[in-house]
């Protein structure tokens, strides 16, 4: 008897099951093409869907794409080859429109569509049709899309001016009142100590006429590069005015607002105009922004398209050349702390007595590597010295009514105190970099009666 082996089995089963498979489908051939049928027409039916949502999906991209590119389109008289312009505000709503309502209403149910009526909306608004940009924001907001149904809450929440100016005193106020009860339960004041003792330290400073101080502190900001952002920033204030989008206006206005403090309150320009520093990054945005409106680097006549590149390039080199000479002013302004606030600091700790009360102004490094109390002779730490914080007499009966024992500072600042304490002068820095820049070496002083 021949010897049957599991691979024989297996081979023979498998030719059953096709033999049987084959012999059923004979059979059955009207059954197997019917089924066979269906289920090929239920493939073809499923793919067709499938690319034709994919169709409408891209088709829907871009009919939002080209109705967004002509809501936020520039209005010129000019030519500006590769961006769409309109020569009126009325020539570009009435075709923002149209193309809106079109996206709208050939892709309603789908987000762009949805998209689309929320945009229409703020057509009519912009048309100054209320009671119509009213009732599509509405449906905006009943749709239910999760991009845009804030935005049309906002968007209807603004003809309440009164509520929406409420609301938004309401929202800063939640923010403003606790910071205002930290102040006043720290310091007894509403604003902190730096708010008063720096416009005590410089009063001296507003006696300057308003323009001279206005050209002064007002022009820090644009020193190097930023100098050729001014036309972006008139061009973007003029257009959005002009627009009446008041709200692309804030960031300026409140950049404007904070130069008008300090030109008013505090005309400081040391230390490269530091307390300017916020508005820099402000005015940087909206002048690139209105300067890539302005530019015309691709204009068909030569005096616009020459004019444009040579201010980009010349931009590009005033940035150049300002971080070069920034990042040198920044390595000597380091070498000046470390070796005239950070060295006097570090020989207090070394050699005064743990406890020493110091008085100083600056307090900065002192306050972090000295490790003693300290009396601060600005006013930031110690406020009581701010009714008198130029009068040096006066200063020198607070100190020993403090019972300071240590004087640290440049001898310049404190011309009075320090000529009378010259003898008991027990440390000067003596680094090179701070009479390089033109100033002094700090010093410390033994206070008598320590």
């Amino acid at each position: 008897m021949d010897r049957i082996t599991r691979k024989t089995l297996k081979d023979d089963r498998f030719a059953a099951e096709v033999t049987h498979s084959v012999s059923y489908l004979t059979e059955h051939r009207q059954q197997a093409l019917l089924y066979g049928g269906i289920a090929v027409a239920v493939l073809v039916i499923a793919l067709g869907i499938f690319f034709y949502r994919q169709q409408r999906r891209t088709s829907a991209h871009r009919a939002l794409y080209k109705a967004l590119e002509t809501y936020h389109a520039l209005v010129t008289e000019e030519e500006r080859p590769g961006r769409v312009t309109f020569k009126t505000e009325a020539e570009k709503h009435a075709k923002a429109q149209k193309e809106f309502e079109t996206l709208s209403r050939e892709f309603s149910g789908t987000v762009e569509g949805k998209i689309g009526g929320y945009y229409v909306g703020l057509v009519y608004r912009d048309l100054g049709k209320p009671a119509e940009a009213q009732k599509h924001l509405e449906q905006a907001v009943r749709d239910g899309q999760e991009n845009v149904v804030a935005l049309a809450r906002l968007a209807l929440a603004r003809p309440g001016r009164v509520r929406g100016i409420l609301e938004c005193g309401a929202a800063f106020a939640v923010v403003f009142i606790p910071y205002l009860g930290l102040n006043y339960a720290l310091s007894g004041s509403l604003w902190p100590n730096t708010f008063y003792a720096k416009q005590a330290e410089y009063a001296i400073l507003r006696a300057a006429p308003l323009l001279e101080r206005a050209a002064r502190v007002g022009l820090l900001p644009f020193v190097g590069a930023p100098a050729l952002l001014a036309p972006g920033l008139a061009g973007a204030a003029i257009r959005w005015g002009r627009e009446q989008r008041w709200g692309a206006l804030l960031p300026l206005g409140w950049a404007l607002t904070f130069l008008a403090a300090y030109i008013v309150r505090l005309p400081v320009t040391y230390q490269h105009g530091r307390y300017l520093i916020p508005v820099i990054p402000v005015l940087a945005a909206v002048g690139v922004g209105g300067l890539a409106d302005l530019l015309r680097l691709r204009a068909p006549t030569l005096l616009p398209r020459v004019v444009s590149r040579v201010w980009t390039l010349a931009a590009a080199l005033l940035l150049a050349v300002f971080l070069g000479v920034g990042a040198q002013a920044y390595a000597r302004d380091v070498q000046i702390i470390e070796s005239e606030m950070v060295a006097a600091a570090l020989w207090v700790n070394a050699h005064t007595p743990p406890g020493a009360l110091i008085a100083a102004h600056d307090i900065g490094a002192l306050g972090y590597f000295g490790g003693r109390p300290i009396l601060d002779l600005a006013g930031l730490a110690s406020p009581e010295v701010i009714p008198f914080i130029r009068d040096e007499a006066r200063l020198g009966e607070w100190l020993r009514a403090s019972g300071a024992q240590y004087l640290v500072t440049f001898p310049g600042w404190y011309p009075g105190l320090t000529g009378a304490l010259a003898a008991d002068r027990v440390f000067t820095t003596g680094a090179p970099f701070s009479p390089a820049a033109g100033g002094e070496n700090m010093a410390v002083y033994a206070l008598p009666g320590r």
